[in-house]
């Protein structure tokens, strides 16, 4: 059995509350939810899931099931576990839900014989413990035999998460984010996952992420970079050491280029990081777009010699045909700067070849060297950027590190 969770689409703004046509704390979705609930429906119908979508018998959830369903071509059961958490008594007091009439004759995948008491929602405070109980009770009475779908709210889905006991991993509650539970296989699972969905398209209901990372970024930016003087005046040898680049990270990789200016410049992959290409569905024209705004970046650095390594989340013909002007090499491919060999991969492991220095990224799962082992003058040296950014001047060798900006880990995981 799998199951699906998701959290609804984006709501309309609260400028909507209060409008007759919707009743008090029953939004329907805005016009980028409904786009998001269908980026989540064309990913489903990818899956081959056509499974019984249970919703959350609230307006948000039950549109979303229904796009979704106009992909899968579900039916839809309205089921009260998934229903919104109780925070506000008071609030709740005022509240009147759609009656199971109401529901079947908005949403037409609504299956005609579900059953739905009235009401199915209470007025008596809930806590996160309270709603694991809730909806892992509900899960619990579910056919065992049949795949389904979960549409709810960020405190359902997140504790029905937890009920099934999901690995936290990565991911964060956006609308129409992705998770996934496999009774027969633990270790196939997603955790709130938004990697379905365009960047761009990425909300906390009226918080849209990326406009959320570019505020961080604007602010770390405005603080300056600081770059030593000796970096600055190097005028040869300054090799530049990036990797794992989010495109939320752009205009902080074009100020380091535009201030370091650097003769050569290694790139050992996931040149849009935040879109997994190589395991996402339907992301090459996002990623397209990603490496054609670095690939600018990288062409009007002015370096001599750019080396470029695919990723794990890269897709190899697009670097190859937007890079023209750079050498894209296979992983593991040693390369000789300055009288020095060098391995260039894209994870640790992929730098085995005979070489005096390694230069890659994509994280420390593996990882077994440390930054303290590099000898820089005369020993072996390894460069994973998740030690920071480098810039290593030749034939000095003298390695300056910046830490990585937070932009790194903005967007979606």
């Amino acid at each position: 059995m799998k199951i699906y969770l998701t959290r609804h689409g984006q709501v309309l703004p609260k400028a909507f509350y209060g409008n007759v046509q919707y009743p008090s704390g029953d939004m329907p979705l805005s016009e980028l939810g409904r786009e998001q609930a269908a980026y989540l429906g064309a990913y489903m119908k990818h899956l081959g899931f056509t499974g019984k979508i249970y919703s959350s018998p609230y307006a948000r959830a039950l549109e979303t099931a229904q796009v979704i369903a106009d992909h899968t071509g579900s039916v839809i059961i309205p089921w009260a576990p998934m229903r919104e958490i109780v925070r506000n008594k008071e609030h709740m007091e005022e509240f009147v839900g759609m009656t199971p009439e109401q529901i079947k004759e908005r949403y037409p995948n609504v299956d005609p014989d579900a059953e739905l008491a009235y009401p199915w929602w209470t007025t008596e405070l809930e806590s996160n413990d309270d709603m694991v109980v809730r909806v892992g009770k509900g899960i619990r009475e579910l056919d065992p035999q049949e795949d389904v779908m979960l549409v709810g709210h960020g405190a359902s889905v997140y504790c029905g998460c937890e009920a099934l006991g999901i690995p936290h991993k990565g991911g964060d509650g956006y609308n129409c984010s992705f998770s996934m539970y496999d009774s027969e296989d633990p270790t196939n699972f997603k955790w709130l996952d938004g990697a379905h969905m365009p960047y761009e398209k990425l909300t906390f209901n009226s918080i849209v992420q990326a406009d959320e990372d570019k505020k961080l970024l604007d602010a770390f930016l405005a603080e300056g970079v600081e770059i030593l003087e000796e970096v600055k005046n190097a005028k040869t040898g300054k090799i530049l050491h990036i990797s794992d680049t989010r495109s939320s990270a752009y205009p902080y990789i074009e100020k380091l280029i535009q201030e370091i200016k650097p003769n050569i410049i290694i790139h050992t992959g996931d040149f849009v990081d935040e879109v997994k290409a190589g395991r996402m569905f339907n992301a090459e024209p996002e990623y397209t777009r990603g490496v054609k705004r670095m690939a600018q970046i990288l062409k009007n650095s002015g370096a001599e010699k750019i080396y470029a390594v695919p990723g794990n989340n890269d897709i190899e013909s697009v670097l190859r045909r937007e890079l023209d002007f750079a050498e894209v090499v296979k992983p593991n491919t040693v390369v000789e700067i300055g009288g020095i060999s060098c391995a260039l991969g894209h994870i640790c492991y992929e730098t085995t070849a005979p070489a005096q220095w390694s230069f890659y990224g994509h994280g420390l799962t593996g990882e077994t060297w440390s930054p303290d082992k590099n000898d820089l003058q005369k020993g072996t040296c390894r460069f994973n950027i998740c030690w920071g950014i480098s810039v290593i001047l030749l034939p000095e060798r003298k390695q300056f590190r910046f830490s990585s900006p937070k932009a790194y880990h903005w967007g979606r995981i």
